[in-house]
C-alpha cells in the first residue's frame, strides 16, 4: 500500500513524528540579506569554515541556510538550540545526529538551486534528492551515460512531452537511493535495494523532489518552512 502524502502545510506548533510516518520539511534558500546573520549565529565555527572555502558567494549563502534550517528543524525535534545540534560522519562523509543526543530520528538535506529540503523520520533508512529541471540540459545523453538497464527502459516509456521531467524524476530516484545507502556513487550489495519504496513529486513549478525509503511508511507529511526567523518566535 502506497503511503498517504500530505498537501503542503505550515509547521504545527508541537513537532510529533508519529510511527510510520516521515516528515518532508522545504524551504527557500534564496535570502535579501547579504550577509545571513540570522543563520550563521546558528553554525559551528568549522561549518562556516566550510562555507568560506566556497568561493562562489551564492554557494556560500545557500550553504549557510541550509544548514541553518537543517539545525533549526531537528533542534525543534530535539528540544535544543539550533547551535546546540551536533553530527556525526560515515566514511563517506554523509552526516547522522552525535551520539550523543540519544535519538532515533533520522534525517536527510538535499538542495538545488533556490530551494533546499528535509526528510525527517525515526529508525529507518531515508533519502532525499531535489532537482531543478534545466529547459536546456541534454539529459538523454546524461540517461545513456549514467542510467541503468531498467532506469533506460523506464526513460523511453515516457512519451515526448513527458520525457524531461520523467529523466528528472529517474535522477532524482537514483540519487536519493544512494544517498539512503550513504554509500558514495556505488551500491555494494543489490540486496541493499530490496524492498525499497520511491515517491516523487513537483516540490515546486521547476523543481521535481523524490524520497526513497526502505521500511514500512503510512504517511508523508509536507510541511512548508517560509521563514526561519518566524519558526523560532
Amino acid at each position: 500500500m502506497r503511503a498517504e502524502v500530505t498537501p503542503w502545510q505550515v509547521p504545527p506548533r508541537l513537532l510529533h513524528l508519529r510511527n510510520n510516518e516521515l516528515h518532508l520539511w522545504r524551504f527557500k534558500l534564496a535570502s535579501e540579506k547579504e550577509p545571513d546573520t540570522d543563520c550563521e549565529i546558528m553554525l559551528s565555527t568549522e561549518e562556516l569554515l566550510r562555507a568560506d572555502r566556497l568561493l562562489d558567494q551564492r554557494k556560500r549563502n545557500q550553504f549557510i541556510r541550509a544548514r541553518a534550517y537543517l539545525k533549526s528543524i531537528l533542534g525543534k525535534y530535539l528540544h535544543v538550540k539550533p547551535d546546540q545540534v551536533q553530527f556525526q560522519y560515515n566514511a563517506y562523509g554523509k552526516p547522522s545526529l552525535s551520539e550523543r543526543h540519544q535519538s532515533s530520528l533520522i534525517f536527510n538535506l538535499s538542495h538545488s538551486g533556490d530551494w533546499g529540503v528535509l526528510a525527517v523520520c525515526g529508525e529507518m533508512a531515508v533519502g532525499v534528492d531535489v532537482e531543478k529541471i534545466d529547459p536546456e540540459i541534454r539529459f538523454s545523453l546524461l540517461g545513456e551515460n549514467y542510467f541503468n538497464e531498467r532506469e533506460k527502459l523506464l526513460l523511453k516509456l515516457y512519451s515526448t512531452p513527458r520525457k524531461r521531467r520523467g529523466f528528472y524524476r529517474l535522477w532524482t530516484q537514483k540519487e536519493a537511493l544512494l544517498k539512503l545507502l550513504g554509500t558514495g556513487f556505488r551500491i555494494n550489495n543489490q540486496n541493499d535495494v530490496k524492498f525499497l519504496q520511491y515517491t516523487s513529486f513537483p516540490l515546486t513549478a521547476a523543481y521535481i523532489c523524490s524520497v526513497a525509503f526502505k521500511g514500512k511508511i503510512s504517511r508523508i507529511k509536507k510541511i512548508h518552512l517560509p521563514d526561519i526567523a518566524l519558526f523560532h518566535q
